[in-house]
């Protein structure tokens, strides 16, 4: 793989392994992945294969075992963890299967989180249009108790994007919903990649929403292998 301007992820021989009293447990094993520009990536793969793992070496919430990583062409193989929340703060939104809302707070400050953490002096105007472009302006002032499990992850897809981070990192983002809001979240993610020029890695098991994408990427035995849209996938 080659280094480019356009490169949002670039990963060399990444690695993530964990001692245990057993022995060293080799969770990713020299994953090399590239991601550009306005991607949409999806990653499938069975449970337990190092999915979310993957995930959270690139929003460095786990360190990396060994290999390189780049996000934005900035190497970020070495950062302490205040470098790469500092780094996370500016350029990476997160979508988890489990919304992760703070339960005290209403949609709009919710949203507004990460606004904040950037010092923006229109934190909710802008989290309040947020909220606005995933169709929650009439929630703005309810409390995640208050809202369906769909509405709830419209609002941390809102929190994700609102602080015009270039990539998106969603963890099974439809994995808690029935398969109508599930469809509609979906929807939301792809249309706003595309609007917005987001660059998307989505994990899913959802094999309709994996054709959506730009690539499929499959995660087996630690890893990545790309497969054709017209592959029968099994997820």
């Amino acid at each position: 793989m080659t280094t480019s301007e356009n490169q949002i992820i670039f990963t060399d021989n990444l690695s993530l392994s964990y001692s245990s009293g057993a022995g060293q447990i080799d969770v990713l094993k020299g994953v090399d992945l590239e991601v550009m520009d306005g991607e949409a990536v999806v990653l499938v793969g069975p449970s337990g294969s190092g999915k979310s793992s993957i995930l959270m070496l690139l929003a460095g919430l786990e360190d990396i075992s060994g290999g390189n990583l780049k996000l934005l062409n900035q190497d970020v193989s070495n950062f302490t963890e205040d470098e790469f929340a500092l780094f996370r703060k500016e350029n990476i939104g997160i979508v988890f299967q489990n919304f992760h809302l703070i339960p005290t707070m209403t949609a709009i400050e919710n949203v507004a989180i990460p606004l904040e953490l950037q010092q923006k002096d229109d934190a909710l105007d802008q989290a309040k249009s947020w909220l606005d472009k995933v169709g929650l302006a009439h929630r703005l002032d309810h409390y995640p108790a208050q809202l369906s499990g769909g509405e709830q992850q419209r609002v941390a897809i809102a929190r994700a994007l609102s602080s015009n981070a270039k990539l998106i990192l969603a963890d099974e983002p439809t994995g808690n919903l029935d398969e109508a809001t599930g469809r509609e979240i979906a929807e939301l993610l792809f249309q706003l990649n595309k609007q917005e020029g987001r660059t998307l890695l989505l994990i899913t098991h959802d094999l309709e929403l994996a054709q959506r994408a730009d690539r499929i990427l499959r995660l087996e035995n630690g890893k990545l292998h790309a497969l054709s849209h017209a592959e029968n996938l099994e997820l």
